[in-house]
C-alpha cells in the first residue's frame, strides 16, 4: 500500500487495527514529506489530533489551496506555514546576549525550532518582525528592542509570539487600503493577567479619529469590546467573552450590512457567530469609511499604550467582508 500527498484517508476506527491506523500499519511506502511532518507523525505515533483535523489541513501537502483563504487577503502572519506556494521565513528574531538577529523560517508546515534553537541556544528571543506570506500587505515589525514580543525564554521555546502586556507590540509597515468591508482572523488567547483597557487589535493611529477597527478585553467585566467609526459616529457592539481561551477569534466588518449594529461588526470564535450583548457607544447607524492607516496587534499606536497579555499564533487579514461559510472554513484551516 502507498501512501502519498495528497492521498484521501479513512476515519479512524475504534480499533488500532481498522480505519486509518490499520493503512499507517499496512503502508509500505510512505511520503518521507508526509512522514516529516508533525502532525502526521503525531497521529502515527497516537499522540496528536483527529485524523479529521489532519484532513481538514490536507492542502497544505499539495491538496490545492481552498479560495476562501486567499480571496481578498491583506496580510498572512503565522509561526506556521498558511500559504503552501510561500517561500520565505516565518520570522525574525533577536538573541538577548549579544542582540544578534537572525531569519527563521519552516520545516515542513511548523516553525523550524531546530534552526531557532541552534541560534538562540540557553539566551532569551525577541521577534523583530513577522513577515508577510500574502506578499500583499506587508510584514509586521517592531524596530524598539523593549516592545518586541518574546518567542524565547532563556532557552525554552513559548510555543507562540507572546506579548507581555506591559510593553509589546507589532506594527504593520504598510498602510492598509479603504475597503467597505474588513475580516480578521486572530489564533491565539489572551492571558489572565492585567488590568482596565487590554487593545490587541487596531487599524487606527489613536482609535479616536478614525478606528477603522478596535478590538479590546475590558478586563473589568471580561466583554470583548469592537468599535467602528471616529468616537462622535461610530458603532460599537460588545460580546461577552474574554478571548482567554485558546482558539481563532473572527472579527467581521460590513459597511454595507444593514440588519443592524451587530450585524455589521460581529465576533466569531472558531467560526462560530457570538449574539452581541449590546452597544456601549453605538451612535452611528452605519461606521464610517475606513480610513488608510496601519494595523496594530497586542496594543495601541505601535506599542505606545493600552497593552495586552497576547498569545500569537496566527493571524489573517482580509480587506473584505467574509461570508459565514467563510469564517468556519478559514477558523477550521487555521
Amino acid at each position: 500500500m502507498s501512501i502519498r500527498s495528497g492521498t484521501v484517508l479513512p476515519k479512524a476506527g475504534k480499533s488500532p487495527s481498522s480505519g486509518f491506523e490499520a493503512m499507517i500499519e499496512q503502508a509500505t511506502d510512505v511520503d518521507s514529506a508526509l512522514l516529516s511532518h508533525g502532525r502526521l507523525r503525531a497521529l502515527i505515533d497516537g499522540r496528536g489530533p483527529r485524523i479529521e483535523e489532519f484532513l481538514l489541513n490536507s492542502y497544505r501537502f499539495g491538496g490545492g489551496t481552498p479560495s476562501a483563504l486567499t480571496a481578498n487577503l491583506w496580510g498572512a502572519y503565522s509561526i506556521n506555514k498558511i500559504l503552501p506556494t510561500y517561500v520565505g521565513s516565518a520570522l525574525r528574531v533577536r538573541r538577548s546576549s549579544d542582540n544578534a538577529e537572525q531569519d527563521i523560517g519552516f520545516s515542513g508546515t511548523a516553525l523550524d525550532t531546530a534552526s531557532l534553537a541552534s541560534f538562540v541556544g540557553l539566551d532569551s528571543a525577541y521577534v523583530t518582525r513577522m513577515y508577510d506570506q500574502s506578499g500583499i500587505g506587508g510584514d509586521v515589525v517592531q524596530v524598539t528592542a523593549a516592545k518586541q514580543p518574546r518567542l524565547i525564554s532563556a532557552g525554552v521555546y513559548d510555543g507562540f509570539v507572546r506579548f507581555d502586556g506591559a510593553a509589546h507590540g507589532f506594527q504593520s509597515a504598510n498602510s492598509s487600503g479603504t475597503p467597505t468591508g474588513i475580516t480578521v482572523f486572530l489564533k491565539g488567547q489572551l492571558r489572565s493577567t492585567g488590568t482596565g483597557t487590554q487593545v490587541y487589535l487596531e487599524l487606527s493611529p489613536d482609535g479616536v479619529v478614525n478606528a477603522g477597527l478596535l478590538a479590546y478585553l475590558n478586563v473589568g467585566n471580561l466583554r470583548t469590546q469592537l468599535y467602528s467609526g471616529p468616537s462622535a459616529n461610530r458603532i460599537g457592539p460588545w460580546y461577552n467573552t474574554s478571548f482567554r481561551t485558546a482558539g481563532v477569534h473572527g472579527i467581521r466588518l460590513d459597511r454595507t450590512s444593514l440588519a443592524g449594529k451587530a450585524s455589521q461588526l460581529p465576533l466569531f470564535t472558531n467560526g462560530v457567530s457570538i449574539s452581541a450583548g449590546g452597544t456601549d457607544d453605538g451612535s452611528a447607524t452605519s461606521p464610517a469609511a475606513v480610513a488608510s492607516n496601519k494595523w496594530n496587534i497586542g496594543a495601541r499606536d505601535n506599542a505606545a499604550s493600552l497593552w495586552a497579555p497576547l498569545n500569537l499564533t496566527s493571524m489573517l487579514i482580509y480587506e473584505a467582508a467574509k461570508s459565514d461559510a467563510d469564517m468556519l472554513t478559514i477558523s477550521g484551516l487555521l
